[in-house]
């Protein structure tokens, strides 16, 4: 057994963090984050590599045989990792690279609020509306990465405790029914 469970997570997470960073590169050379082909490959990469990697680290690792929870926790740590390695992207890219494309984005997320402000008026006192437009104005690639950050993290979570159902195995023999 080489390495640990960080260790594999982090050799995964590479992987995985690398696929994300390559396809949200295509998106952006496409014109933008709202291309929604590029967003469906990005979530089937992100659940298949989840459940591949999980089963890859079970087999090759444990023998074959891992726990519901540290199903969990491998996928919770893998979701983490590759969100470091996809909101540095994502820093790098409008810190430094392109820092006119944060500003498009919170144009666009005002555009977005004005027209939620028009279509529900009524929920909305002009106060709320100000805060709000202001605290879009302040968001910094460090925020963006942040968020992606909780987004992945919450993500495997919530997979993780999904698939792990399908990922365990209680007893070397794959045909051995779990009960």
């Amino acid at each position: 057994m080489k390495g640990g469970f960080l260790y594999h997570a982090m050799m995964y997470a590479m992987v995985l963090g690398g696929a994300l960073v390559a396809l949200e590169l295509v998106s952006y050379l496409l014109g933008g984050f709202n291309n929604w082909i590029t967003t469906v490959l990005s979530l089937f990469v992100y659940v298949y590599s989840m459940y591949h990697f999980s089963v890859k680290y079970r087999e090759e690792q444990l023998n074959g045989v891992m726990s519901y929870w540290r199903s969990v926790q491998f996928m919770i740590t893998l979701s983490f990792l590759a969100s470091m390695i996809l909101g540095l992207f994502d820093f790098i890219l409008m810190k430094y690279i392109d820092p006119d494309l944060l500003i498009k984005m919170i144009k666009e997320a005002e555009s977005n609020y004005v027209t939620l402000f028009d279509k529900y008026n009524e929920l909305f006192d002009d106060k709320m509306k100000d805060v709000l437009i202001d605290n879009i104005r302040k968001i910094s690639p460090m925020d963006i990465w942040k968020s992606k950050m909780s987004n992945y993290i919450f993500g495997g979570l919530f997979l993780g405790l999904l698939m792990s159902f399908f990922t365990r195995r209680v007893n070397s023999d794959p045909f051995h029914e779990i009960k």
